[in-house]
């Protein structure tokens, strides 16, 4: 839900923040996969935002005592971040691959603090606003899709916001930055978990 709240507070600016979580295995299809299991999201408070960019490190003090912090509480792991797109795709830019090799290094020189030294999580999050011509009863709705998942959340009045995510595994080749989409799994709304 954090992730949710935060994209819709500071839309249509980006929003960004650390994503929290473990490694477990649940049962889908017959299946027992590992997993990584989101248990928060922490948005960064201090991050330049822009329509069409975000920057974490505007404050890096700031940043690297919010990522230390979480990072030494007992059982809590950094998998890694998430970032908005306002009326954009839930998908990785050219600029967002850049901005995150960029910042590798800094990441990776806080390795033993991390869930996954050898991958980084990143969620994207398309966060569309719509206005209704009629006044809608608040709420939320939810649905599947082959590796996204998107909801809509309806607030009082006449506002909503339509929220798609996008998962995608960023690994270091050489010099290169690869990247993978993955599965998004939500479990309040079903049997599927974050993959």
């Amino acid at each position: 839900m954090s992730l949710i709240a935060s994209a819709i507070e500071v839309y249509p600016r980006e929003t960004t923040g650390l994503l929290i979580g473990k490694i477990a295995k649940r049962r889908i299809k017959k299946r027992n996969p590992k997993m990584v299991i989101l248990q928060a999201a922490y948005p960064i408070q201090t991050a330049g935002r822009k329509t069409d960019e975000v920057n974490p490190l505007k404050n890096k003090g700031a940043f690297l005592r919010a990522f230390s912090s979480i990072a030494v509480i007992p059982g809590f792991h950094i998998v890694g971040e998430y970032h908005s797109h306002p009326d954009e795709l839930a998908g990785l830019s050219d600029d967002d691959i850049g901005y995150i090799a960029g910042r590798f290094d800094d990441i990776y020189r806080r390795g033993e603090l991390l869930l996954e030294p050898s991958r980084w999580l990143e969620i994207v999050i398309r966060t569309v606003k719509r206005n209704y011509a009629n006044t809608i009863d608040p709420g939320w709705s939810y649905s599947d899709y082959n590796r996204k998942a998107r909801c809509v959340v309806r607030i009082p009045s006449k506002k909503g916001f339509d929220i798609t995510f996008g998962a995608f595994w960023i690994y270091r080749e050489g010099k290169r930055m690869r990247k993978e989409e993955t599965n998004v799994y939500i479990p309040w709304t079903s049997s599927r978990y974050w993959a």
